[in-house]
């Protein structure tokens, strides 16, 4: 029983070793340490090298804990930024458009209306569309208004044509009767000598 136990000992030994081995690489045991670890029988060696592998995993789990935090972070703030840039070039976009917008209506298209969206630049639109909206009413009152100038200014080009026309006719008159006058003048002359 002895000799069968002694084998046991010694195959279970075997079999230890290996796992032994690989506990005190991971547990990156100090030369202190693995001495007191060596005085002890196989299956103290065993329990030191798992208790300080144990301690060496919750020592790592710290780091690996802040390196998983700080990558959570980083992760974060490459979303927002990237989010932030999305928003950018939607903004971009949204600003080019008004500007064409802009520039149709300084071409004179008071037709054109700039596009809507729920972001910052769709209240400026809304706002645009709405003054672009007034611009043309206005224009529309400055054209009738010119209309009726040019209308008006017809009829009194045609009154005016009467006026001199009949102040060309008075003119004449006035000649005339200037000319009878200076007549009956040379008469009541004549008249007045004889």
């Amino acid at each position: 029983l002895a000799g069968v136990t002694f084998l046991f000992v010694q195959q279970m030994n075997q079999r230890l070793k290996p796992i032994l081995d690989e506990c005190n690489k991971l547990a990156a045991m100090d030369a202190e340490t693995q001495s007191e670890t060596q005085r002890l029988d196989e299956i103290g060696q065993l329990s030191s090298s798992f208790f300080n592998l144990l301690n060496q995993v919750k020592k790592n789990e710290g780091t690996i804990r802040q390196e998983a935090s700080m990558q959570m972070r980083l992760a974060l703030q490459e979303d927002q930024q990237q989010a932030i840039e999305s928003e950018n070039a939607l903004l971009q976009e949204d600003i080019e458009k008004l500007l064409n917008v802009v520039r149709a209506v300084e071409g004179g298209n008071l037709t054109v209306q700039a596009p809507v969206s729920d972001r910052v630049t769709g209240l400026v639109s809304d706002t645009f569309n709405r003054l672009t909206e007034e611009l043309a009413v206005v224009m529309t009152q400055v054209l009738s208004a010119a209309q009726n100038v040019s209308s008006n200014t017809q009829t009194l080009e045609i009154i005016t044509g009467k006026v001199a026309e009949n102040a060309s006719q008075q003119s004449e008159s006035v000649s005339k009767a200037l000319t009878l006058s200076s007549q009956v003048e040379e008469s009541a002359t004549a008249t007045v000598k004889e």
